[in-house]
Parts: structure tokens; C-alpha cells; sequence
């Protein structure tokens, strides 16, 4: 009897953290405390005020992949200047010794090595684009540009390469920047509207409390962040399968699709088949409140040094 009032209480706290998970999702567009996604929609709201009175008016958002982006919480564009300099990106790579670290991060700051390059492609599309879909100027907060390639047919996917949602601000913007052509075969990353995703993400964390729930206290303090993160990427995969949720994965077969996501669109990718590469830039991208050109937006290596700003 006292295991299923239990049981009961559980079922109770449990609904309830649920839908405290699933309003935040919805108004913030992450799962992230209320305190601190106030802070970041009040940041947004105040760099798009500043914006409009400077410029007397807003960013146009008629255009196809803007309204993507407000719909899906995604959008992928491209053309023939950011092709162009994408290849020059891969050939001055292929010219580096030992471009490639351990975990296939390069190993030179890449916002200084292709600094005109990517100038370049910010002003043909891409800085126009995400002043449309934020209304405001911008700071590029990280960049890293990366390999993904499967040497062995006995690996498994692993890290990014499962579906996950990052958990950061909701005002973040992922941008990739595909240097190589992208498909299945070479692990174009996977992504799911962010209407599905909201869904998914507030069943897993439903699910994952229930699994901590039937854990002992000792198997618990065993278990480290990597694996208690494994199994919400598990509970997501098992949800998109039995529900056969769909999603986008692009396939092109050229260099230079500009690939914009929301952060907590539920994503995956890097996984390739044997003997395939991909080649990316990633960039964490948000609103700001000072302004400034393409050149000085490039003047940071924009380094990795907090998971999200601290200080806006």
C-alpha cells in the first residue's frame, strides 16, 4: 500500500516537472532554467530595439529560407560565391600539414586562417540572413571547424552523432557551414522541426526521470554525465523510431550549403560511411546589441571559452 501511494506521489511530481519542462520549451525554445532564458530573451528583445531605432525599421523576413527558419526552427540556402569560397577553405586545408587534431578538430584558430574567405561569405547571404531571423545585429560567440570520417566498420555512433537537443539559450543560433558536399553517406546532420522536437524532448525527460527512479543510489554515483546523457539520447532515438517521426537531412553535391538550426531542434550527424569525409564549420550565433561589419566580426577567433555567453 505504501509503494503505491508512492508510486502515486511520484506520478504526481513527475507531471508536473514534465509540464514545467514543456512550458519552458515552448516559451523560451529551451530547457534551460526560467531565471536564465529571461535573461536571454530580455538581451534579444533589448539588440532588436536598438536595432529598429537605428535603422528605423526591420530586417525583411519574406524570403523563402527566412520563413523556413520561423516555421521549422531550420533552413539551408547556398550559391555560387559561398561554393567558391568553401573550396578555397578545402584547398588551403589540404595544403596544412597535419590539419587535423585527435578528435578531427583543426588545429588552427579557423576564423583568423579564413578570415577573407569567410568575410566573403557573410557578405554574399549570410549576414543578411541571420539579421532577418533575429531582427538584429549579431555576435558570433564560438567557432570550430571539424572533420567527420569512419575509418572502421566496427564503430558505433557516438557524442553529436546521436540525436540529442543541446539544451542552450533559445535565442542561439547553430550555423554550419558545409565545405565539403553533404549526404547520408558522409553524415549530414539530421534535424526535426521544433514543434516535433518540443514534443520529443518533454517525453524524454518524462521517461528519463522515470529510468533515475528505478536506478539504486550506488549504480547512480557510477553512472557520469556521458552515460546518463547516452540514455536520453536512447529514449529519443527509440521515440523517432516507433513514432516514425521525419526529418530533413540535406543531400547536395556541392561545396557551400549555409545549414541554420535552433539549437534545441533535436539533431544528429557525423556519423559517416567508411572511406566518406565531411567538413564543417560550426558557429554559435547570438544577438547583440552593439553593431558591427562582417571585417570586425572576424577580428575574434572566436574561441571556445563558455558553453553560452555569461555577460550580454
Amino acid at each position: 500500500m505504501k509503494k503505491n501511494i508512492q508510486d502515486y506521489f511520484f506520478l504526481f511530481f513527475n507531471l508536473a516537472f514534465t509540464l514545467r519542462h514543456w512550458l519552458k520549451l515552448k516559451i523560451f525554445n529551451s530547457p534551460m532554467n526560467e531565471i536564465a532564458s529571461l535573461k536571454y530573451s530580455i538581451h534579444k528583445i533589448k539588440s532588436q530595439t536598438i536595432f529598429k531605432l537605428r535603422n528605423n525599421q526591420s530586417i525583411s523576413i519574406n524570403s523563402a529560407k527566412t520563413n523556413s527558419f520561423k516555421k521549422l526552427g531550420y533552413a539551408t540556402f547556398s550559391n555560387i560565391q559561398i561554393e567558391k569560397n568553401c573550396k578555397i577553405i578545402l584547398k588551403k586545408i589540404s595544403k596544412i600539414d597535419n590539419p587535423w587534431d585527435q578528435e578531427n578538430i583543426l588545429r588552427l584558430r579557423p576564423s583568423i586562417e579564413f578570415r577573407d574567405e569567410l568575410i566573403e561569405i557573410f557578405d554574399n547571404g549570410v549576414d543578411k540572413f541571420i539579421k532577418s531571423i533575429f531582427n538584429s545585429d549579431y555576435e558570433i560567440h564560438y567557432h570550430t571547424l571539424y572533420r567527420s570520417k569512419r575509418d572502421s566498420d566496427d564503430e558505433s555512433p557516438q557524442g553529436s552523432a546521436l540525436w540529442h537537443g543541446d539544451g542552450g539559450p533559445g535565442i542561439r543560433l547553430n550555423l554550419m557551414i558545409c565545405h565539403t558536399p553533404v549526404s547520408s553517406f558522409n553524415g549530414a546532420m539530421k534535424v526535426i522541426p521544433l514543434n516535433l522536437s518540443i514534443n520529443l524532448l518533454t517525453k524524454t525527460f518524462f521517461n528519463y526521470r522515470y529510468w533515475v527512479k528505478k536506478q539504486s543510489k550506488t549504480s547512480l554515483k557510477n553512472f557520469d554525465r556521458t552515460y546518463h546523457r547516452l540514455k536520453k539520447c536512447e529514449n529519443l532515438n527509440k521515440l523517432i523510431k516507433s513514432n516514425s517521426i521525419k526529418y530533413f537531412q540535406p543531400n547536395t553535391e556541392k561545396s557551400g550549403l549555409i545549414y541554420c538550426f535552433n539549437n534545441n531542434c533535436v539533431h544528429g550527424g557525423g556519423f559517416t560511411d567508411k572511406g566518406n569525409e565531411r567538413i564543417v564549420s560550426l558557429m554559435h550565433i547570438y544577438p547583440s546589441t552593439e553593431f558591427t561589419t562582417t571585417s570586425e566580426k572576424f577580428n575574434s577567433s572566436h574561441e571556445k571559452i563558455e558553453d553560452n555567453p555569461q555577460k550580454l
